[in-house]
């Protein structure tokens, strides 16, 4: 019990030093009850896809579907999720909502990543907890300063595991620029 005990107030302490709240799986459930059966089951007949999920060699580590307003992309991300957790896969996701400041700006996004990595791997838990004991402070709300301080001076100098981000409705996301114009290409560099 004490053991259990000490592991929930690390994740507490996480959550608040990251500043994670809410539930982070409701945006997953409502679009798991979106889909209707057997839809979605198509993507896993597409070579891309298939190729991405397994890290093929001659594959890009990114997996890019776009579509118009209304279609499903959030439907199929949620399957993707489905997916790769039936695999049991180390994965973490964020779904972009226009109008809500939590689920709309790229800071709020990477925090919720930072903390689902943290979730699912031992050193990036302890790298992260490490940063918050060392009095490391960032300011939440800005995006490049998350990214610099959690991702490139945290995360990526721990032994990563394979890690899947599904990331949908980057058109929703109010301050998307930072990600293509520095944090993308940064990580495209990352990745071996």
């Amino acid at each position: 019990k004490s053991r259990e005990k000490q592991a929930s107030t690390r994740v507490k302490d996480l959550e608040k030093y990251l500043g994670v709240f809410g539930n982070l799986s409701d945006d997953l459930i409502s679009v798991e009850d979106a889909r209707m059966p057997g839809t979605c089951e198509w993507l896993s007949s597409k070579t891309a896809y298939l190729k991405w999920k397994d890290f093929a060699q001659d594959t890009p580590n990114i997996l890019w579907i776009s579509g118009k307003p209304a279609v499903g992309k959030s439907v199929l991300a949620g399957y993707v999720i489905d997916q790769l957790q039936e695999i049991n896969a180390n994965c973490s996701y964020f779904f972009f909502k226009y109008g809500n400041k939590s689920k709309a700006r790229l800071d709020a996004c990477l925090r919720s990543i930072a903390f689902q990595m943290a979730s699912a791997n031992t050193q990036v838990r302890e790298a992260l907890l490490k940063m918050k004991e060392d009095d490391v402070k960032f300011d939440q709300d800005n995006e490049r300063i998350v990214w610099r301080k959690l991702f490139l001076a945290g995360i990526f100098r721990t032994k990563l595991q394979q890690h899947y981000w599904i990331i949908d409705g980057l058109d929703e996301c109010m301050d998307s620029s930072s990600l293509f114009d520095t944090m993308l290409p940064k990580f495209v560099e990352l990745i071996p």
